[in-house]
Parts: C-alpha cells; sequence; structure tokens
C-alpha cells in the first residue's frame, strides 16, 4: 500500500456514492499525508480533503477523466498544494496530545527491554 503511494503522482478514489457518502476514506487520509493529489468521486468524500487545491471531484466517469486531465496538466500546482496538505498533517498530526503520550509509553517500554 505505501510502495504503491509512493511511486504515484495522484491518487483516483472511485468510490461508490450509495456506500461512502459523506464519510471518511483511509486512502484519501493516506493520499494527504503521502503528499498526493486526489481525484475523488463527488460526495464521496468529506470535501475539507481537497478543498484547499490538492484535488479535484467527479460525478460521471467523463468527470473523472477530465479530473485526471486537470491534475495532469496542472500537475505542479496540484503538487505543491497536496505537499502545503502534507506539512499541515503531519504538523497537526506531531503536536496533538495523543501522540507525546504514545511515544512517552514507546520509550518507557524501550527502557525496560
Amino acid at each position: 500500500h505505501w510502495n504503491c503511494l509512493a511511486s504515484s503522482h495522484a491518487v483516483l478514489v472511485p468510490y461508490e456514492p450509495d456506500r461512502y457518502m459523506n464519510r471518511g476514506s483511509g486512502i484519501c487520509i493516506d493520499a494527504i499525508a503521502c503528499a498526493k493529489p486526489l481525484i475523488v468521486s463527488a460526495d464521496c468524500t468529506l470535501q475539507e480533503y481537497i478543498r484547499h487545491g490538492n484535488g479535484v471531484t467527479a460525478i460521471s466517469d467523463e468527470d473523472c477523466a477530465a479530473g485526471i486531465l486537470e491534475v495532469a496538466e496542472n500537475y505542479p500546482n496540484y503538487a505543491s498544494n497536496a505537499a502545503t496538505q502534507a506539512r499541515l498533517f503531519h504538523s497537526a498530526q506531531q503536536s496533538h496530545p495523543l501522540f507525546e503520550r504514545l511515544a512517552a509509553v514507546t520509550r518507557n517500554v524501550g527502557d525496560t527491554a
């Protein structure tokens, strides 16, 4: 999974609207964390995943093809926006108190080994 993301230029997520309406997606979060632009079926992801210019939505197959073309033709902009979102994602994640507590537990476990 991570190797596929690392070797990709963009992530295409053709979800079925009746199964994924307005809920988050692990693959979309992983794509954001890996700084990959997204092309996602409309209404099948939370809009905050792509509202910063790091992706597009598509309703039909034709829209999906147009979205792929849009990202390909303007890849430097989408890639830059995706990189910005990845930095913000990692910063928010690293500054969350939960991760500080997990790091402390990991340090303590390492001390007893």
